[in-house]
């Protein structure tokens, strides 16, 4: 094939693929970062609002507890549920901007990569028709040795020249590859987000439905509420004490010698943005809080529809509710390592009993079920020989077992 022919195939290549480009996007890659840019920049206030009503649910919960003071904390839990649906969608449209992006640079390579094939066939064919005498005819065929030189230079800038465009093609070929793959993680992230968006509606919905119970009770009621609300506490308290009771013999009667070594990895955080509120053991909280002046996991800041992580891969051994005491709805998952991991207080559940999971999979959504004080998720690791499930009135099948420090395996 002649060089204008070469030519001719690489103007027709151009052409096309960029009148694709052309028709493929309508915003330039410049409009195109402008708007991602204006997408982080709001997620990221949307995030910090989100942490200020979480600052208020905290202040609402410090005082006494009433009928105003449970509907201004559900005002706040739905107005934190919301925020955390915007920020899903925020995320959802900055990705797929940035797959546009992507996509964008992916044919812009494409169009590189289609040239560059050509430019390296012309390049081959020139090579192989210099190369046909052989050297030794390039010196026959020369009057002067000076030609004969130039002539074998001229072979040898072509080789060059053709062995950095193929260095050239690799280099292309290996951006694009990387463009692909990362345009498949995006998409990957963008089907997650879409489900915690659903999820996080869901328990939007659920936010305003306690909202509605709780308006229905009128202040002729305060004193009713008060009394239900001390039995509850009292339930509480004595399930917790028999739990303490429970575990504490567990942990005397028990050799956790065949616990995994303790090292970092082994499990990883339950949440994407780590932030801890209570660690595990005697804290200062629990020696307030707590009749048995422990605290038997880790609490991490979670606020309400925040996704909750696999720690590590396993099989869902309960995903149980024990209602308005103790840990609410939650998942307890059995790791094949001699460790059990319990995630506590959870708004929803989207995994069920039997079911296998892998480390970093959504399981639930964080909320304040339970025996909380607001939106957090507690973290408990079991010594799994240990684990039981056990019937309390009011509570139903509670977890318990010899709990290790979570910070042992992160």
């Amino acid at each position: 094939m002649s060089f204008n022919k070469y030519l001719l195939i690489s103007i027709i290549i151009a052409l096309v693929s960029a009148l694709t480009l052309n028709n493929a996007f309508a915003l330039t890659d410049a409009e195109l970062k402008a708007q991602i840019d204006a997408r982080a920049k709001e997620l990221s206030e949307v995030n910090m609002k989100i942490q200020q009503t979480q600052q208020t649910l905290n202040a609402t919960t410090a005082k006494s507890r009433t009928l105003e003071t449970e509907i201004n904390q559900l005002d706040s839990s739905i107005k934190q549920v919301n925020l955390n649906i915007r920020s899903s969608e925020l995320l959802i449209e900055k990705l797929g901007l940035e797959i546009d992006n992507l996509q964008s640079d992916i044919y812009q390579k494409e169009l590189a990569l289609q040239t560059k094939k050509v430019s390296v066939a012309r390049l081959l064919q020139q090579f192989r028709e210099e190369k046909d005498g052989g050297l030794l005819m390039v010196f026959l065929n020369n009057k002067t040795l000076s030609d004969s030189l130039d002539d074998a230079q001229a072979i040898e800038d072509l080789n060059q020249s053709l062995v950095a465009e193929v260095h050239a093609l690799e280099d292309i070929t290996r951006a694009l590859s990387e463009d692909l793959s990362q345009v498949a993680g995006k998409k990957d992230a963008t089907g997650q987000e879409a489900q915690n968006l659903k999820y996080k509606k869901e328990i939007a919905e659920d936010k305003k439905q306690e909202r509605s119970v709780v308006l229905n009770q009128t202040k002729t009621q305060q004193q009713i509420y008060q009394e239900q609300l001390k039995k509850l506490e009292n339930e509480r308290t004595a399930i917790g004490q028999e739990i303490a009771k429970i575990e504490a013999s567990l942990r005397a009667s028990t050799n956790s010698s065949d616990l995994p070594t303790k090292g970092t990895g082994i499990l990883s955080y339950p949440v994407s943005d780590v932030y801890i509120t209570q660690r595990y053991g005697a804290t200062e909280f629990a020696q307030r809080a707590y009749s048995s002046k422990f605290h038997n996991g880790a609490d991490f800041r979670a606020p309400y529809g925040t996704p909750i992580l696999a720690a590590a891969d396993g099989v869902i051994k309960a995903a149980g509710d024990n209602g308005q005491t103790q840990y609410g709805k939650h998942i307890l998952i059995d790791h094949a390592n001699n460790l059990t991991t319990l995630y506590a207080h959870l708004q929803k559940q989207v995994v069920t009993v039997g079911q296998s999971v892998k480390r970093g999979q959504v399981i639930g959504y964080a909320g304040s079920t339970g025996y909380s004080t607001g939106p957090h998720l507690h973290f408990g690791v079991y010594w799994t020989p240990s684990v039981q499930l056990k019937q309390f009135s009011g509570a139903g099948l509670v977890p318990v077992g010899v709990t290790v420090s979570p910070f042992d395996y992160f």
